[in-house]
């Protein structure tokens, strides 16, 4: 008759190396989680950034509009490029058209956080862009 000791010998191993595989493959669950959370936090981080870039440079634009009378007439335009630090860069645009006497203005703010120029990066995953506009 065999011991029943004898039969259970390698269980404990088994048992070892199965519980070391769940606790690593959990570990890269987990690391692979906590990237992603960080990498989501610096990005809503950075679409606030940039909206609030938008929104100053709509403000910019609407006091020029409005206090500076620099957006007047039929068709004008003025465009201007703003850089700021940290790497975020604003376009802000006015153009004022009349249609049956009536001069309807429009100020554009477009920002984004590459200090070159704002351009739709498809390929960029980091790319953040915010626009803002008001018509009066």
């Amino acid at each position: 008759m065999k011991n029943p000791r004898q039969s259970q010998r390698g269980v404990t191993l088994v048992t070892a190396i199965f519980l070391m595989a769940v606790l690593g493959a959990l570990s890269v669950a987990m690391v692979a989680l906590s990237t992603s959370q960080q990498k989501s936090s610096s990005l809503d981080v950075t679409g606030v950034h940039t909206y609030l870039a938008a929104k100053s440079g709509l403000e910019w634009g609407l006091f020029q509009a409005l206090r500076n009378n620099q957006c007047t007439g039929t068709a004008t335009t003025f465009k201007v490029d703003i850089n700021l630090p940290s790497n975020y860069h604003v376009t802000v645009l006015c153009t004022a058209t009349t249609q049956l006497g009536i001069t309807r203005r429009q100020v554009t703010a477009t920002a984004c956080n590459r200090a070159g120029g704002c351009v739709n990066a498809a390929n960029d995953s980091e790319y953040v862009q915010r626009v803002l506009a008001a018509e009066f």
